[in-house]
Formats: C-alpha cells, sequence, structure tokens
C-alpha cells in the first residue's frame, strides 16, 4: 500500500509539473470522442494563398469552431486569417496569422488519429472547441471576366484582294495575357489559332467565291473570355480579264501603217500591252505599247519588212489578275506601182 500510494503522489507531482499548452492537446479518455484525418500542410499558407491545402487548412478550422465560414473555399484571406491567428494564440504561438512551419505541425499533430494502447485510448487531438473570433466571411476569388482588346490592322477596309497570299494581322492584349487569336472571314474560321504574337497568317482568298466579304479576328484570353474586332468590308477578285484581239487579221497587204488593238472585259479597271514579235525563233521583239490605260485600247504600227509576227496583248485589272491573248499575221509590203 505504501508502494502504491507513493507512485500516485509521484505521477500527480509529474502532471503538476508539466505546463499546459494554452488549449488541450490531447485528452486520455476510454471513450473515442474526436479523431480528423491527419492534415499535411507542404507549404507556407498566408493571406491570398489558394489551392487545395488551403481548403484542408479552413476544414481543419472549421472542425474546431475557428472558421465560421460555411463552406472551405480554398482561398485564404481575411476570414482564414482571423481563424489561424485564434489557433495561434490558443496554442502558444506567434500570431501572425501566417500558417508557418510551427503552425502546420501543430495542425498535422492535432490532426492525427487516435492512438489506443493497452485499451486506453490516447486521443491525439482533442474535441472542437467553438469559437466566434470573426464575423467576416473570405471573399470569393476574384474571376477575370474582363475580355481581351483587339482590332484589325490588315486588310484594310474596302481592300480588293485576290490569289493565295494575302495577309491577316491584328493587334491584341489582355490584362492576364492573349491566350490565342482567331481569324475569320464571314463569320467562320480560317486557319489555325494564332497564339503568340504577331497575331497574322497567310490566306487563300480563292477559298471563297468573288464579290464582297467580312474579315474580322477573335482574341481569347486563358479564362475564355473572347472579343471580336470591327470587321473590314473587303472585294475579292479573282477572275482574270477577257482579252480579244482585234485586227490584224490574216495576210495584210499595205504600205502603210497597221492597227493593232484589243477589247477587255473585267469589273475593274485594267492596264493593257500590245506586244508584237517575229513568228519564227528566236522571236524578236518588234513592238511594244507600253500600258494603255484607257479605251480604246489600240495603236498604230509600221512593220518593218514583210514577214510573219504575233500579236499577244495582256490586260491587267486592278486586283493584279492578268489576261492574255494572241493573234500570229503575215505582212506584205505593197508594191506601190
Amino acid at each position: 500500500m505504501f508502494r502504491l500510494a507513493s507512485a500516485l503522489m509521484l505521477a500527480a507531482i509529474v502532471l503538476v509539473s508539466i505546463p499546459a499548452p494554452a488549449r488541450a492537446d490531447f485528452e486520455v479518455t476510454n471513450v473515442r470522442t474526436y479523431a480528423n484525418p491527419i492534415v499535411i500542410l507542404l507549404r507556407t499558407l498566408s493571406q491570398g494563398s489558394s489551392g487545395e491545402d488551403v481548403a484542408r487548412l479552413q476544414a481543419f478550422l472549421q472542425t474546431r469552431g475557428y472558421f465560421t465560414y460555411p463552406v472551405a473555399t480554398g482561398y485564404f484571406g481575411f476570414a482564414t486569417q482571423a481563424a489561424v491567428v485564434a489557433f495561434q494564440k490558443d496554442n502558444g504561438i506567434d500570431p501572425a496569422g501566417i500558417a508557418g512551419p510551427l503552425t502546420r505541425a501543430r495542425i498535422a499533430v492535432l490532426s492525427a488519429p487516435p492512438v489506443v494502447i493497452t485499451g486506453i485510448e490516447v486521443a491525439t487531438s482533442a474535441p472542437p472547441r467553438h469559437h466566434h473570433h470573426s464575423s467576416h466571411s473570405d471573399p470569393t476569388p476574384s474571376v477575370d471576366t474582363q475580355p481581351p482588346t483587339i482590332s484589325l490592322t490588315a486588310p484594310p477596309a474596302s481592300a480588293l484582294l485576290s490569289g493565295a497570299g494575302v495577309t491577316l494581322s491584328a493587334d491584341a492584349s489582355d490584362d492576364t495575357g492573349v491566350a490565342g487569336v482567331q481569324f475569320q472571314v464571314d463569320g467562320s474560321s480560317v486557319g489555325a489559332e494564332v497564339t503568340a504574337a504577331p497575331y497574322s497568317m497567310t490566306w487563300d482568298s480563292t477559298s471563297v467565291a468573288d464579290g464582297a466579304h467580312a474579315i474580322t479576328a477573335v482574341a481569347r484570353d486563358a479564362q475564355g473570355n473572347m472579343a471580336t474586332s470591327t470587321g473590314a468590308s473587303v472585294t475579292i477578285d479573282n477572275t482574270a480579264p477577257v482579252v480579244t484581239i482585234i485586227g490584224p487579221i490574216g495576210t495584210v497587204l499595205s504600205s502603210s501603217p497597221i492597227a493593232l488593238g484589243a477589247n477587255v472585259d473585267d469589273d475593274s479597271a485594267v492596264t493593257v500591252t500590245l506586244v508584237v514579235t517575229d513568228a519564227a525563233p528566236p522571236n524578236t521583239a518588234r513592238f511594244s505599247s507600253g500600258d494603255l490605260t484607257s479605251t480604246p485600247f489600240g495603236v498604230s504600227w509600221t512593220p518593218p519588212g514583210n514577214g510573219s509576227y504575233v500579236l499577244t496583248a495582256t490586260a491587267t485589272d486592278a486586283a493584279g489578275n492578268v489576261g492574255t491573248a494572241t493573234k500570229a499575221f503575215s505582212y506584205t509590203v505593197l508594191d506601190p506601182s
């Protein structure tokens, strides 16, 4: 009996000599009263942090009565900071409001599951105690809803376009960065999205019919916000002029200048050149009219002598389309006697 009494007295002295923490870290009981999955936080968390680890921190503080917001938002705001400060005060940690190494270690200990030793359960985490340190709720993390800005830089409005090498380009910017720019013709995407500046591509205008078309560019940011540029109304013309040579015909007997000319059918203004070459190799050039820009597209020419010649008429329209026609003829100098 004396030995048992001495042992109990010694245990009481040891228990009294251990400083009690500001908050119960564990309790010994024969009944399981509280157990949480262990919370391991691998980084320091502070105001402005976000992620799954912040949500786990909030869930832990919520079960212990510190974090009073209805749900774990995953965003470390004012309410989370207030809850961390209260937890740190109750656990003898500097109340800086930052979940640093000491705080994270304490949370890991308190969230560890109970351990049962020879029928005695040692609860490493105490039951939750309800606190109301702050009525503030964490603000919802800001969501980017601002669309990019974009303007079409090529082609210009009212442009006349043709061919497979039409340049489409745009300027785009966004506060969080432009993810890509998609060019469109008449509302349909052309080519792949351009994901880096300069936002430019080459477009084959022969893929659409001749006539009026609208070209736009659509900018997208990483959050999916989109903006469409002001459209540029352009005209596509991929049809070459139709050229018909008028005179000379067959064999010409003359001692005077002969008329060379051509008719052109096209929807836009054209420039015509008339060139005469020898019919036989090496097809020496004998005459060129230069650029003729108005009707009638004709000139007079006196051949250097008897011979066979080829007249070639070339017409170029405003869009750069080219049409040609050729005609062979012979010239014989008429004997004036």
